[in-house]
């Protein structure tokens, strides 16, 4: 890359922008076409491409990699003819598991987009591979107490009802005015730089948009997997557990020992487990009039944010007319879990390259994330990037030039 006063680094935290590279646009009308008039990326837009120096400005547009799982943007549909009543064949690899493998998908014929979708997750998801069968095991329910604050994914812990037992990665957080829309809801994904357990932050996959900004009394709740024998394959950490009264998407978050595990969903049961590859999530994104998607990723509450994981890009028959290929323009987030340091990240983004294979080239940044702004501001102090000018604004942004 060289640095390059007319382009501007926009880091986001919306899955629908790319992790390990970026979105370049030249134009507020293309930032429109792309993601919607009114949109976050549009009002950064509108700023952005105002004044004298908008005639030789780029925006690049990139995810914070800090954690998040991998994510297959697909190519804008609208481009691509259209598909409904095709047959074919979809695969997808995540993680060493194969998906789609020997089953038909049928495009449903004049259906939304997010029929399309669900009938592309319920292909790639049926007959998924079994990781292990195991007999004779139960789990349980583990609670913890907590004191803190909950604004919508980040959950802060001032401190533990007992020292000695901390939170764990993969359990739901349940209290006064915690909704759960989804059984997973408020799940605990991954721990923030500086918490191990106590006192500290914490990301939830949260679909419930909780807001407690005063100190109040929390639960964690999870389950402890004691896997008694294993007849075959082997147990891993991601993977889902099912069985006769085993709660859906029971997932495997952790590991304690050789034949203990924790799973999300507190429960007493005991019997015969089978442990299968992980769900995974086809949503259809209409992001604009002119763009609409499919995007692939590894269900939330798997905890794919936490630990590391693959993602490929899809392949059969129908995979480039849905826009899953590269060839036909989709962009690969890949690999996730990753949890490297704010200076990592930054300087990890000086070779990154746009949608259509270019360096990106930039001489300023900013982030929308209120929590991360003094250190991504502690960026420009580096030999990396003392060459680079910070810009603090959230919701809005300084012109280009």
């Amino acid at each position: 890359m060289s640095f390059d006063p007319s382009g501007r680094l926009f880091v986001m935290w919306q899955s629908d922008i790319p992790a390990g590279s970026a979105l370049s646009f030249t134009s507020r009308a293309q930032v429109d076409a792309y993601f919607g008039t009114g949109s976050p990326e549009d009002r950064l837009a509108r700023g952005y491409f105002r004044g004298a120096g908008k005639d030789d400005a780029v925006m690049y547009l990139t995810r914070l990699a800090l954690g998040q799982r991998p994510h297959l943007l697909g190519a804008n549909l609208d481009n691509l003819p259209p598909i409904g009543g095709d047959s074919g064949s979809l695969q997808i690899n995540f993680n060493g598991w194969q998906y789609g493998v020997n089953n038909l998908l049928t495009i449903p014929t004049n259906a939304p987009i997010t029929t399309e979708a669900l009938a592309i997750q319920s292909e790639l998801n049926l007959n998924r591979q079994v990781v292990a069968q195991t007999t004779g095991d139960t789990i349980t329910p583990q609670s913890i107490g907590f004191l803190g604050t909950f604004q919508s994914a980040q959950l802060t812990v001032d401190s533990l009802s007992d020292p000695n037992q901390p939170l764990v990665i993969g359990g739901i957080v349940n209290g006064a005015g915690v909704t759960h829309p989804m059984p997973t809801s408020n799940e605990v994904i991954e721990f923030h730089a500086g918490a191990t357990g106590g006192p500290g932050s914490y990301g939830c996959f949260n679909w419930s948009h909780t807001n407690i900004s005063t100190e109040q009394a929390f639960t964690e709740s999870y389950g402890l997997l004691h896997v008694n024998s294993t007849t075959s394959g082997q147990v891993q950490v991601g993977c889902q557990v099912s069985g006769p009264g085993v709660a859906p998407d029971t997932a495997i978050v952790g590991q304690v020992d050789a034949n203990d595990w924790i799973v999300n969903n507190a429960q007493q049961i005991s019997g015969d487990f089978t442990v299968r590859s992980p769900f995974l999530t086809v949503a259809a994104k209409v992001e604009s009039p002119t763009n609409s998607l499919f995007e692939i990723q590894p269900n939330g509450a798997f905890c794919f944010d936490s630990n590391p994981s693959t993602l490929n890009y899809a392949t059969g028959t129908l995979a480039d007319a849905l826009g899953l290929t590269q060839a036909s323009g989709a962009i690969l987030a890949s690999p996730g879990g990753q949890h490297i340091t704010i200076n990592q990240f930054m300087n990890n983004t000086l070779l990154y390259q746009d949608q259509n294979g270019n360096s990106i080239n930039f001489g300023s940044y900013q982030i929308n994330e209120t929590r991360l702004q003094t250190q991504m501001a502690e960026w420009a102090t580096t030999p990396a990037g003392q060459s680079y000018t910070f810009y603090s604004n959230i919701y809005g942004t300084p012109p280009a030039g």
